[in-house]
């Protein structure tokens, strides 16, 4: 993976963290630069969302888990925005998880 895959990892974890915490406090200009802080760009996880899309559930749980670990306040808020945010902070999980497989215990 090129130099920037880290730190577009770090900031997603960081953007989608605050987009949580900014849904929650009703805090709709955070919600906006959270969302538009995102890593839309990023051509690796835009050509993997399709593979994502179609593992099969025992894969999709394993990387639920390790998403849920990251983002522990998921469930506590609902926007449709914060679902594509989801999407894809978890394809990017899985890619790294190809890459060099987390070990969760």
């Amino acid at each position: 993976m090129s130099s920037g895959y880290l730190p577009n990892l770090l900031n997603d974890l960081e953007k989608i963290n605050k987009f949580i915490n900014s849904v929650a406090d009703g805090d709709k200009k955070g919600m906006l630069e959270s969302f538009n802080g995102f890593s839309w760009d990023d051509e690796r996880v835009r050509d993997h969302l399709p593979k994502y899309c179609e593992l099969n559930t025992e894969d999709l749980k394993y990387i639920d888990k390790v998403f849920s670990h990251l983002c522990p306040k998921f469930n506590q808020v609902n926007s449709p925005s914060l679902n594509t945010m989801a999407l894809w902070l978890k394809t990017r999980l899985h890619l790294q998880h190809q890459l060099s497989p987390f070990q969760l215990t």
